[in-house]
This record gives C-alpha cells, structure tokens and sequence, in this order.
C-alpha cells in the first residue's frame, strides 16, 4: 500500500499536466482539483466529428468507460473536440480523499499515474482511427 507521504510526491513529479500526439491524434492528461486524480483526452479524428456523443461511449473501451465527450480548452488555442475518461472510479484511489480526507485506500485500489494515463489515451486513440479509418473508407 502507497503512503500518503508517497502519493504526494509523486503528484508533485507528476506536475497536472501533459500533452503529447500519438499517431496524429493530440492527448491531454489533466489533473482534477481538489480531488487530484487524472483525467485522459484524445482529440477526435474529424470524421467522426459529427458523431453523437453517445456514439463513444458504446463503442470505445477505456479504464471506467468513456465518461466525457466535449470541448477543452486547450493552452494557446481553441477548443479541441475530445473524448474522455477519469480515474476516479471503484477500484481507483482518489488522492484528495486519501490524503486530506482519510479515506482509504480499500482492498484493490489503485493510484493511477500518468503513465497510465497516457497508455489508456493511447489505447483510446487506437480505436477512435480504426474507426476513422472505416468512416473514410
């Protein structure tokens, strides 16, 4: 089990932030606050732009299932359209609650970092262009 100490330092490697491309799709991890957990976007390919929102949410398979599908804000530019998942599921140890609020963490609970994050946005991004590419076809 993670001490609360622990955890703390490796929010505080962690930063709230990252953003990189893969495969040509732009990915934004963000850190939620208060709560302090993570939260991965993938720009949507503009084939499926005008896709409804529920549309993702049946179809692409991510950690908790696809809980976003919007606008964000993004530094230096406008809005990007993205799909979204958070890690503040059962089964995910939510920092604030942890360290302020002593609250667990229960048997199986997990902190999920960044590099998590940016698998399951990887993984995100995959589907969103195996579609991409059939809607193009």
């Amino acid at each position: 089990m993670i001490s609360r100490d622990d955890l703390k330092k490796i929010i505080q490697q962690e930063g709230d932030y990252k953003e990189f491309e893969y495969q040509g799709l732009r990915c934004i991890i963000r850190r939620v606050r208060p709560m302090c957990h993570l939260c991965g976007y993938v720009e949507i390919p503009k084939t499926l732009l005008e896709k409804p929102d529920d549309w993702y949410e049946d179809r692409i398979n991510v950690h908790g299932g696809v809980t976003y599908v919007g606008d964000l804000p993004v530094e230096n530019e406008k809005k990007v359209r993205v799909i979204g998942f958070d890690c503040a599921h059962i089964s995910d140890l939510v920092p604030q609650l942890y360290i302020e609020m002593n609250m667990g963490p229960l048997a199986g609970d997990s902190y999920r970092d960044m590099e998590f994050c940016q698998k399951e946005c990887e993984h995100m991004a995959d589907q969103l262009l195996e579609y991409d590419e059939v809607f193009r076809s």
